[in-house]
């Protein structure tokens, strides 16, 4: 576990994080096809799953929600304040398509979506 002092400033973090990817590079043996290289994005993925499964699987837990006679109640803009500007977009887009399957309020649809995500 790699931890940083609570007391850095967002410099100090960024340059160690420079010298971290620096070292993840260099780390690998000289004829290594990933030095000085970058991985397949795929590699990053976990779990390593096709897109095709998750998105049925995704599909089905928004089902099964669909089916409680209520949903949870979430602060929906409290959790998207708190999420990478990408994943938002993403989670936005598929409430979008929920709301329109279900002819209901973006309000539902984006929370169906943020409980179907992460439980």
């Amino acid at each position: 576990e790699y931890a940083l002092p609570p007391t850095w400033g967002f410099d100090q973090i960024e340059e160690a994080g420079q010298r971290f990817a620096v070292s993840l590079s260099k780390g690998h043996a000289e004829k290594c096809k990933w030095r000085e290289g970058i991985c397949p994005e795929s590699i990053s993925e976990f779990p390593a799953t096709q897109s095709a499964v998750l998105t049925t699987k995704f599909k089905e837990r928004c089902t099964a929600l669909r089916n409680l006679p209520r949903l949870p109640e979430v602060d929906v803009p409290l959790v998207l304040e708190q999420l990478p500007d990408e994943v938002r977009q993403r989670i936005d887009s598929l409430a979008g398509m929920e709301a329109l399957e279900l002819s209901e309020d973006r309000e539902y649809a984006l929370t169906l979506c943020l409980i179907a995500l992460f439980g």
